[in-house]
C-alpha cells in the first residue's frame, strides 16, 4: 500500500488527533486512517460511516433529553438503536432521570473522594 507523509502539524492538532485516538482505541495512525477514509466517503472495514454515527447519536441524544424531560426510555432497541439491550425491562421514568443526573454529575471534578466499583454496580443497574 502506499505511504502518506504530512508535514508541518502543529502540536495542538496532533495531541488532540492523539485523544480521539485514546477515546476511540485506535492508535495515532489508525486514528488518521479512520478519519481520512470516512472523509473520503469509505468507511474502515466493520466501522460505521459518518452518516452513521450521527444517526445514533441523534438517537442518545433524543433519549438523553427524555430521560431528563422525566419521560424515560421504553424501548432501548428501537430508541437507542441498542439490539443488545431487546428484551430487558428498565427502570421507571424516574429512576432514569435520577441515575442520568447522578451520571451527568460525574462529568465535574467531585466535590468529594468515591468508590468507583459502587458507581460501577449503580450505572449497570440501569437495565434490571
Amino acid at each position: 500500500m502506499p505511504n502518506l507523509l504530512v508535514s508541518d502539524i502543529d502540536e495542538t492538532t496532533l495531541r488532540r488527533l492523539d485523544a480521539t485516538a485514546r477515546r476511540n482505541g485506535r492508535s495515532l495512525q489508525d486514528e488518521i486512517r479512520h478519519i481520512l477514509l470516512a472523509h473520503s466517503g469509505h468507511s474502515p472495514v466493520g466501522a460505521p460511516s459518518m452518516k452513521e454515527e450521527a444517526s445514533s447519536a441523534s438517537l442518545w441524544h433524543d433519549a438523553a433529553s427524555r430521560i431528563e424531560e422525566g419521560i424515560g426510555i421504553r424501548n432501548p432497541e428501537s430508541e437507542l438503536g441498542a439490539p443488545a439491550l431487546a428484551g430487558h425491562s428498565l427502570r421507571s421514568p424516574e429512576d432514569q432521570a435520577s441515575l442520568f443526573a447522578f451520571l451527568r454529575s460525574l462529568g465535574r471534578k467531585p466535590d468529594e473522594p468515591f468508590d468507583i466499583k459502587a458507581v460501577s454496580d449503580e450505572f449497570w443497574t440501569f437495565v434490571d
